[in-house]
């Protein structure tokens, strides 16, 4: 992500705190969640997520999608989405490179350890008390 690459994954485990999900975070996602298992399902968002990248290179381009390549998305929600922002690619290399900077940097883990440890500290003193 933080070459501004999208993801497609499975939505199980620490993946799912990284990558925001296109169908369930619109124009801010910075890839595509499939259920485990779900092949069909990951071989569609591959699809998809090429033919935005495309779409997005001719638009950046000033060229027109002579090919149809909007209309052969698989996946029909995201299909919507570019058809109302031709420029949805960058917009989600955008994402996935600030969503790097402001959550996986090494300039954020020391706060970000820091308020974890804060909060189990607190909650700690709690069950204590209890």
């Amino acid at each position: 992500m933080v070459t501004g690459n999208p993801i497609v994954g499975t939505s199980v485990g620490g993946i799912t705190e990284t990558v925001l999900d296109l169908s369930t975070n619109g124009e801010s996602g910075t890839g595509i969640l499939v259920p485990q298992g779900n092949v069909a399902k990951l071989a569609e968002s591959l699809v998809s997520l090429l033919k935005i990248m495309r779409l997005d290179e001719l638009n950046q381009q000033g060229k027109e999608d002579r090919a149809g390549a909007s209309r052969k998305i698989p996946l029909e929600p995201i299909a919507r989405m570019v058809a109302n922002n031709p420029s949805l690619g960058s917009k989600i290399r955008e994402n996935c490179r600030n969503r790097v900077m402001k959550k996986f940097r090494w300039t954020n883990a020391g706060q970000m350890a820091l308020t974890r440890y804060s909060a189990a500290r607190l909650l700690a003193a709690k069950t204590m008390q209890s």
